[in-house]
């Protein structure tokens, strides 16, 4: 089973912004890669595999037994998304991957 959700990649300079966050080695905490920084507006549940096969949360940073310690300033960002993607997280434990299946733009208005 994959879990999909509609989602949002943050821009560039957004990446930046938390790419510049400290990550310090701590044990029981897997610190996620930016190809892995996404907003998800949208989780839509476990769909088969065989259907995903290839042809408003906060941009989760860290996976695992993290302490209240490693909690640092609050960081702010906007913008204003022009395109979701359909994202399957066909993550494991100690291997995290999430696959972009589709990308749809957001009209103008």
């Amino acid at each position: 089973m994959t879990r999909l959700s509609v989602a949002i990649r943050p821009p560039a300079d957004v990446l930046a912004l938390l790419a510049r966050l400290p990550r310090v080695p701590t044990p029981g905490v897997t610190w996620s890669t930016p190809e892995q920084w996404l907003v998800k507006l949208r989780p839509l549940g476990h769909v088969d595999e065989r259907l995903v096969a290839p042809p408003y949360r906060d941009v989760v940073l860290a996976r695992g037994q993290v302490p209240a310690a490693l909690a640092g300033d609050p960081v702010t960002a906007r913008w204003v998304a022009t395109t979701v993607v359909l994202v399957a997280d066909r993550s494991a434990p100690g291997r995290p991957r999430f696959l972009d299946l589709a990308e749809f733009g957001l009209g103008t208005g």
